[in-house]
């Protein structure tokens, strides 16, 4: 369908397509002068940003040196840090369903990596690929590659930002393609390590002259929901005994949010767990349920979560982390028998999971069962490679010759 003809000072429909987190708006105008040209707009609802899209084209109708900065403060020659600065005052209402962890993060790789750099100290018309690259690079031989990895994501978002405004004629950190590093398997343990770690928190919890009140089941009950769910130690301290149906023909347990904290933010359960796809109902076994049981009957009703603390809050991953440091540490005493590996940790529980998931069935259920949304996450990091092809010989027996034999094979 022929788009009507716009004369000077009109604004054109609204295009409307959904983003993560809420709606883009393309709409174009005609310059008082003749020139057609085109704007854009996010906002969190429909209306919004219509309206802000339809503000930004009135804005720009006069001026033709607006078209480079339309409402912005900014120009073409401003510096990335100025860039940055204006990003971040706009990010609260630009984040839409991001959680409150990954708007954290974000802010401070901005602050920490981009802002007062020298890449920073760049304005946009001298920020090119190279540019990114070097950064990039500095980062990288600083033994920084997961930060450095950030750092580019977030100034893709920056320039994303620019680019709504004409600010820049491209995005040039989305046009430089990140190598990525070659992966080293981290630690997987055996079955018979995590024995040794139940064994070594019992021991721990029983040890002869311990001061101070017994430790709490914390630990151990935690290991026994990531080892019979494969859940983030986060989703594992965010079960309510709302999302747990215990008595039915098949006992379930579901996954509908996660506990944060760190990095300035306050400890709090957060609706939805680390990733959006990651919500999902396990059934469980009836060694968990018998767990989760006496739990239920210990809290008297009284509780709200499964792991909660006095104060009515959530267990916080850091209280159960340190509980699990405090058992390693014991454990790695000269002459003790529960010397539980380093790296044991939440993580490496995870992993365990996910190789013994896999090695049974296949790495697409290791990655469902662990809320991954790519196997490709999963193979890298979760499952430790198995050398050992699959036997397939009555497969491919259909290729059996079954002509005459050959004078050489006799």
């Amino acid at each position: 369908m022929t788009r009507a003809a716009l004369n000077p000072g009109e604004i054109g429909e609204p295009s409307v397509r959904t983003v993560d987190g809420g709606f883009q708006v393309r709409v174009r105008f005609r310059r008082l002068d003749g020139e057609l040209s085109r704007t854009s707009a996010t906002g969190r609802t429909k209306t919004l940003a219509v309206r802000a899209a339809r503000e930004k084209a009135a804005a720009r109708m006069k001026d033709r040196s607006a078209a480079a900065t339309g409402a912005s403060p900014l120009t073409p020659d401003s510096t990335v840090n100025e860039l940055a600065s204006e990003f971040l005052k706009a990010l609260p209402h630009r984040t839409g369903s991001d959680k409150a962890q990954s708007v954290s993060n974000k802010v401070r790789t901005i602050k920490k990596h981009i802002v007062g750099s020298a890449l920073g100290g760049m304005t946009l018309r001298q920020l090119t690929v190279g540019a990114v690259k070097r950064h990039h690079a500095a980062l990288v031989s600083l033994g920084k590659t997961a930060t450095a990895r950030q750092t580019v994501s977030a100034l893709r978002e920056i320039l994303a930002f620019a680019a709504e405004d004409d600010l820049v004629q491209g995005n040039v950190a989305a046009e430089f393609r990140m190598k990525r590093p070659p992966t080293q398997m981290k630690y997987v343990p055996e079955v018979s390590d995590v024995q040794l770690l139940r064994d070594a928190a019992r021991a721990y919890r029983d040890r002869p002259g311990r001061m101070g009140p017994r430790p709490t089941p914390l630990l151990l009950d935690g290991i026994d929901v990531i080892l019979g769910t494969g859940l983030r130690i986060g989703e594992v301290l965010g079960l309510r005994w709302s999302d747990l149906n215990l008595d039915g023909p098949t006992p379930t347990l579901e996954v509908l949010g996660t506990v944060v904290e760190g990095h300035g933010l306050k400890k709090h359960w957060q609706p939805g767990p680390k990733v959006r796809k990651s919500e999902r109902t396990f059934p469980i076994d009836n060694a968990l349920v018998a767990m989760l049981k006496r739990r239920k009957a210990e809290s008297m009703g009284r509780t709200r979560y499964v792991f909660e603390t006095s104060s009515g809050a959530p267990t916080g991953p850091h209280e159960w982390r340190v509980q699990l440091w405090k058992v390693r540490d014991w454990g790695l005493k000269d002459g003790s028998d529960f010397a539980v590996h380093g790296e044991m940790g939440a993580h490496a529980l995870r992993r365990a999971v996910a190789t013994v998931v896999a090695d049974e069935t296949d790495v697409i259920t290791a990655a469902r069962l662990l809320g991954q949304r790519e196997t490709g996450v999963t193979e890298r990091h979760y499952v430790r490679r198995n050398p050992e092809a699959p036997d397939v010989r009555a497969v491919l027996s259909v290729f059996a010759d079954t002509g005459p034999i050959r004078d050489t094979e006799l």
